[in-house]
C-alpha cells in the first residue's frame, strides 16, 4: 500500500521512537493516546503508519504537512543548512547525542524550533538562490558592521511597501558559507522578515452541510542576506517588482549607505567547446570521472532539435557515439548550436557508501543551470570546474550558477 502519510511515514520509521512520542502528542494530541506505545520497536513503527493512514482526511494532512518539515532538513541540503546553524544551538550535547539526521531534525523542531526555523530559512536561501522567479543579487558595501539596532527602522520602512499587513516579524542570524575557492568560511548574515499577505478565501463545507467561506491572510515572507566579504546582497521575494525598493530600504537601514540598487547580472554559458572530443581537468582527489552525458542541438527553427544521449553504462564518450552513428555526418559536426548539456561528475566511493556518488550538472543556453537546486558545497563545486572548463561566461553573484 502506497502511504499517502509518506513524510511521517519516515519520520516512524527512521525516528527514535521517544521523539516521535513526543512529536505527536505536541501535533495531534487525540492520535498519541491511541498508541500502545510498549509494543517491539518494528511492530510500533509499523502500527504508526498503519495508524496516521486511518485518521480523518483533515488530521491525516495536517499531520504529514508539519512532519514534510522535518522530513526535508533530512537530505544533504537539510543537514548541511542544520551544520551552519550547530554554534546557535543551546544545548549541543543533547543535539549531539542522537544517532542521524532524521533524529537531529526532529530533537531540532522539538526542543529548538527558533533554531530549526533558522536552517529551513537557511535551505530555502541556498535552495532558490538564482531563481528567476524570487531572486536578485544587488551590489553592495564591502565589510560592513552588521547590527540588529535598525531593525525597527528596516520593519517601518518596509511596512510602507506592504501597507495594512501588520504586524510584521523579524529575525536575523549570522551564519558561515563554505568558499571552496578560498577554502575557508565566510560570514555570511540572513534576515527573515514575515507579513501577512492580502486577504484570500477558499471555499469549504460547514458542520451543518452548507458551503461557506473561510477568510484567511497567507504569510509572505522575504529572505535577505548580505555577505560581508564581497559586499552582495541577495532577496528572495515572489514581488519581483519590489526588489529594488527592498535593497534600497535595507541598504539605508541596516547597512547605512543611500545605495542605487546596481543589479549583478546572471551568467552566461557556452557550451561550444563540447562540439569536439575535449578533457575536463580537475584537482579533487575526491573526484573519479567526469563525462558529457547528453547534449541537445537546436535543429533550424526554434522548436526543433537534436539529441545525443548515453544509455546507462555506455562506455562510449558522447562524441565516439556521434560519430559510430552518423559518421562524417555527424550534427557535432554540422552547424548546430548546442543549446542543452549535461554533465556527471563522478565520485569515488566511500568505505561508508552503498554506492558512490554523482553529481549532474544541466546547462541550458543562455543562462539555466540545475545546480542551484543543490547543496551549497556542490553548487560551489560545481561552480568551481564550470568556471575553471570556460563552460561559464560572465561572473556574477556567488552561488548563481
Amino acid at each position: 500500500m502506497q502511504s499517502d502519510t509518506p513524510h511521517f511515514a519516515r519520520i516512524a520509521q527512521r525516528a527514535p521512537l521517544i521523539l516521535v512520542r513526543r512529536f505527536l502528542e505536541q501535533i495531534d494530541p487525540d492520535f498519541a493516546p491511541t498508541i500502545d506505545w510498549q509494543q517491539a520497536d518494528k511492530a510500533l513503527r509499523k502500527h504508526l503508519k498503519q495508524a496516521a493512514h486511518d485518521l480523518p482526511d483533515e488530521r491525516r494532512r495536517h499531520l504529514d504537512e508539519v512532519a514534510e518539515r522535518i522530513d526535508r532538513m533530512t537530505d544533504e541540503a537539510g543537514v548541511e543548512a542544520i551544520r551552519y546553524l550547530r554554534d546557535e544551538i543551546v544545548a549541543p550535547e543533547m543535539f549531539e547525542q542522537q544517532l542521524d539526521q532524521y533524529g537531529r531534525s526532529l530533537w531540532l523542531y522539538l526542543e529548538e524550533p527558533a533554531n530549526f526555523q533558522r536552517a529551513e530559512d537557511t535551505r530555502y536561501a541556498d535552495e532558490y538562490r538564482g531563481s528567476p522567479r524570487i531572486y536578485a543579487a544587488f551590489e553592495g558595501p564591502v565589510g560592513v558592521t552588521v547590527t540588529a539596532k535598525e531593525q525597527d527602522a528596516l520593519l517601518t520602512s518596509l511596512a510602507e511597501l506592504f501597507p495594512n499587513h501588520s504586524p510584521m516579524l523579524f529575525d536575523h542570524f549570522v551564519r558561515p558559507r563554505h568558499d571552496i575557492e578560498a577554502g575557508e568560511e565566510i560570514e555570511l548574515h540572513q534576515f527573515s522578515i514575515d507579513h501577512n499577505d492580502d486577504q484570500q478565501s477558499v471555499e469549504t463545507i460547514a458542520e451543518d452541510g452548507d458551503r461557506t467561506l473561510v477568510y484567511f491572510c497567507p504569510l509572505n515572507s522575504i529572505k535577505i542576506t548580505y555577505e560581508p566579504s564581497n559586499g552582495v546582497v541577495e532577496i528572495y521575494s515572489r514581488q519581483r517588482n519590489l526588489h529594488p525598493d527592498i535593497f534600497r530600504r535595507f541598504a539605508r537601514h541596516i547597512l547605512q549607505r543611500e545605495i542605487d540598487p546596481v543589479a549583478i547580472p546572471k551568467r552566461c554559458y557556452d557550451l561550444s567547446s563540447l562540439s569536439e572530443p575535449r578533457p575536463f581537468p580537475v584537482t579533487d582527489p575526491d573526484i573519479a570521472s567526469v563525462r558529457v552525458s547528453q547534449l541537445r542541438l537546436k535543429a533550424g527553427t526554434r522548436r526543433s532539435s537534436i539529441t545525443l544521449k548515453l544509455g546507462a553504462g555506455e562506455t562510449r564518450t558522447i562524441w565516439q557515439l556521434a560519430w559510430e552513428v552518423f559518421g562524417h555526418l555527424s550534427p557535432l559536426a554540422q552547424a548546430y548550436e548546442i543549446n542543452q548539456a549535461t554533465l556527471v561528475i563522478g565520485f569515488h566511493k566511500r568505505p561508508q557508501q552503498r554506492r558512490s556518488k554523482a553529481l549532474t550538472i544541466v546547462i541550458s543556453l543562455p543562462n539555466g543551470c540545475n545546480i542551484k537546486s543543490h547543496c551549497d558545497k556542490d553548487r560551489q563545486l560545481a561552480e568551481k570546474y564550470l568556471k575553471a572548463w570556460h563552460l561559464l561566461q560572465a561572473d556574477a553573484a556567488p552561488g548563481d550558477a
